[in-house]
């Protein structure tokens, strides 16, 4: 790991989690909008993991 700035490897790391994680959360939003009256607090256990 000599002459590795943790930098090199963690930033795309970092990009790719952050890309992955915004498009998660705009999902589960779109599906919490559609099931929120239907399903309440249930709709958390039911999420894939």
């Amino acid at each position: 790991m000599d002459g590795w700035a943790v930098t090199d490897i963690a930033d795309p790391f970092a990009r790719s989690m952050r890309t992955v994680g915004s498009q998660m959360r705009s999902a589960f939003h779109k599906r919490d909008i559609r099931s929120a009256s239907a399903t309440g607090p249930c709709r958390i256990r039911s999420a894939p993991q």
